[in-house]
C-alpha cells in the first residue's frame, strides 16, 4: 500500500518504488450532472481543474458542491478522524511496526504500542517492556519513515546498527514472539523475501507469496468495523450523514495501463451511464487524470489515503473493481473489498475468487454485457441489495477482523 506509482504502470521499478508516498496530491475535479462553466467543455489536460484532495473534509466538498447541495455540504462535520481507541477485547498486548492505517485498525482490537525505529540498542527493552507479540508489517510505507530503508536492506536484519536488528535481538533476549505480516504482492517480493524467517513466524496477505515462501502463512487482509461498520456513529456522536457516491471503482491503475486485449475500459465502460467516480490509493499519480481515456477522466477523484478510501466505500451504492489478469490476487484489492462489504456496499468484479464463504455475495464477471446487468439489478432493485449486502456484511464482520487476523498469528506463535 502507498508505494509510489512506476511508470509505465506495467512495470515496476524497484528504484522508484523506495520512494516515499507524498504528502499532498493534486488531482483532477471531478465532473457531476451541471459542471461549472470553465469546465465544462474538456479541452485537454492543460486546462483540466485539478484540486487537492489531501484531506476528506477537501474530498467531499467537491463532491457535495459537484452535486449541486450546498445544504448537504454544509452538515458535514468539519474535521473527522479515527474513532478513539475501542475497549482492549483481546487482552493482547502489541508492538506494532507499520503503516498509520494498520495502526489505526489495530487500535481499536488490542493494546497497541507503536514502535519507532531506537539507534540505541539499550532502549529496547524499555521499550518492548509488557508486550505479548510483536508485528512487523512488510510494505512500503511506514508510519515512522526509517523503518522503509531497513525493510529493503538485505543487511537491515544482521547489522549491528541496525534499529531492525536491534529489535529482533531485544525480542529474542526477552521471550517476545516476532510475527511478519507481508501485506504487499507477489510483484514485490524480491524485494522483501529476504524477511523471511527473521522472525518466529511469516504471514502473507497475497496466496501466491504465501506459496511462494516456505513455511509462510496465508492471512488474508482485513476490515476495522470502527472505521468501515456504516451504523458507526461519528467521533462527534452524531448518526453519519446519509449520502450516496454511487459507484465507485478503484481500476485507475488499470486504466492507465491497459492495453488493447485488456478488459478494463469495457468492463467500467456500463458504470458511465451512473454517478460514478474513480479513485487510486496505491500509488502516487501527479496530472493523473490526463492519463486516463476522455470517458473516464472526468470520473476521476484523486489519490486518497486509506481514510478517505474506508469513507468512500461506506457511502457508495456498488464497488466495481476490474483487473487485466484476473487470476492474480492483490492485497490491496481484496482489502478494499472487504471493507466494501464490511460497509454495506454492494461488489461487482472480475477478480478470482479468494475467499470461498462470500462468492455467493459478490457479482462476479469478466462479460461487459454481465457487468452492465448486475449493476442494472443492483441499482434498480432495493431488496436485492439490501439482501446480498447485508449477508456479506455479517460474514466479514465475523470472520474477517483484524481480531481475526491476530486470533490467526496468536495459534501459530502458541500465544
Amino acid at each position: 500500500m502507498n508505494k509510489p506509482v512506476p511508470h509505465p504502470p506495467a512495470q515496476q521499478s524497484p528504484a522508484r518504488d523506495a520512494r516515499k508516498r507524498r504528502p499532498q496530491t493534486q488531482a483532477g475535479a471531478p465532473s457531476g450532472t451541471t459542471p461549472p462553466p470553465e469546465t465544462a467543455k474538456d479541452t485537454g489536460p492543460e486546462d483540466t481543474a485539478r484540486l487537492p484532495i489531501g484531506s476528506l473534509r477537501a474530498f467531499e466538498q467537491i463532491m457535495t458542491n459537484d452535486l449541486g447541495n450546498p445544504a448537504m455540504a454544509a452538515s458535514i462535520p468539519a474535521r473527522r478522524h479515527p474513532p478513539e481507541p475501542a475497549h482492549d477485547r483481546l487482552g493482547l498486548r502489541l508492538g506494532v511496526v507499520g503503516s498509520t492505517y494498520l495502526g489505526q485498525c489495530l487500535e481499536q482490537t488490542c493494546r497497541l504500542t507503536r514502535l519507532r525505529p531506537l539507534e540505541a540498542a539499550r532502549d529496547w527493552p524499555e521499550a518492548l517492556a509488557g508486550l505479548d507479540m510483536v508485528l512487523i508489517e512488510v510494505c512500503w510505507s511506514y508510519q515512522f519513515p526509517g523503518w522503509a530503508p531497513l525493510m529493503r536492506d538485505p543487511t537491515a536484519p544482521t547489522r549491528r546498527d541496525s534499529a531492525l536488528a536491534g529489535l529482533l535481538g531485544a525480542c529474542r533476549d526477552r521471550g517476545v514472539p516476532v510475527a511478519l505480516w507481508i501485506t504487499e504482492d507477489r510483484t514485490s517480493l524480491d524485494v522483501f523475501a529476504h524477511l523471511h524467517g527473521v522472525g518466529d513466524a511469516t504471514f502473507a496477505a497475497d496466496p501466491a507469496v504465501a506459496r511462494a515462501l516456505d513455511g509462510a502463512h496465508e492471512v488474508l487482509p482485513a476490515v476495522c468495523p470502527a472505521l468501515t461498520n456504516p451504523l458507526v456513529r461519528d467521533p462527534e456522536g452524531q448518526q453519519f450523514v446519509a449520502r450516496n457516491f454511487g459507484l465507485v471503482s478503484d481500476s485507475y491503475n488499470e486504466l492507465c495501463g491497459f492495453d488493447s486485449d485488456s478488459p478494463v475500459p469495457g468492463l467500467l465502460e456500463p458504470a458511465l451511464d451512473y454517478l460514478f467516480w474513480i479513485f487510486e490509493t496505491r500509488f502516487l499519480m501527479r496530472n493523473n487524470n490526463a492519463r486516463l481515456a476522455k470517458d473516464f477522466r472526468r470520473r476521476f477523484i484523486g489519490c486518497l489515503e486509506d481514510a478517505d478510501r474506508a469513507l468512500i466505500l461506506k457511502h457508495a451504492q456498488v464497488y466495481l473493481s476490474a483487473v487485466p489478469r484476473p487470476g492474480i490476487a492483490q492485497p490491496d484489492k481484496i482489502r478494499n473489498m472487504l471493507e466494501a462489504m464490511a460497509a454495506k456496499t454492494a461488489v461487482v468484479t472480475n477478480l478470482a475468487p479468494v475467499i470461498d464463504a462470500l462468492e455467493p455475495f459478490v457479482s462476479r464477471t469478466g462479460d461487459p454485457q454481465a457487468v452492465r446487468a448486475a449493476l442494472h439489478g443492483l441499482t434498480h432493485n432495493p431488496h436485492l441489495h439490501r439482501m446480498t449486502t447485508h449477508l456479506a456484511y455479517r460474514e466479514v464482520m465475523t470472520r474477517h477482523t483484524y481480531a481475526d487476523r491476530l486470533a490467526q498469528m496468536g495459534a501459530v506463535l502458541g500465544l
